[in-house]
């Protein structure tokens, strides 16, 4: 398991190994990709850019407008603050919005959305929530 910490200021790739990793990215628009494993990314102040790959990650954008790709495996996404982009790609995924205005898109798979319900009014933020129809599926 390798543990990746961004220590420069910023416009930094990150790549992860083919095992488990953490990878932490700080300050700056930083590009983290967790390639093979089942990874941990944490994006961090600014616009982030944070890929998963085949198999189960946790992805958290942390601050700032972030970009969420699940990609294949049963991922874990939560953009927190900040207006987000999520994508799970395939598997069963589970993916978190919070305040701000997200943009969740499941993928094939069962896939979970969770939003910040108690905190997000129409007249505060909004959600958007795109994946594949299923009958009396609740939001």
């Amino acid at each position: 398991m390798a543990t990746i910490t961004d220590t420069l200021n910023g416009g930094t790739l990150l790549l992860g190994t083919d095992g488990d990793d953490t990878i932490f990215g700080l300050a700056g628009d930083d590009t983290l990709r967790g390639l093979r494993g089942d990874d941990l990314l944490l994006g961090g102040a600014d616009r982030d850019q944070l890929e998963g790959n085949d198999d189960d990650d946790v992805i958290r954008g942390n601050e700032g407008d972030d970009t969420l790709f699940g990609n294949d495996g049963n991922d874990i996404l939560s953009g927190d603050l900040g207006n987000d982009w999520l994508e799970g790609g395939n598997g069963d995924d589970r993916l978190s919005g919070d305040l701000g205005n997200d943009n969740l898109f499941g993928g094939r798979g069962r896939d979970t959305f969770v939003s910040a319900s108690s905190l997000c009014r129409s007249d505060r933020c909004g959600c958007q929530f795109i994946g594949e129809y299923r009958p009396n599926r609740r939001f």
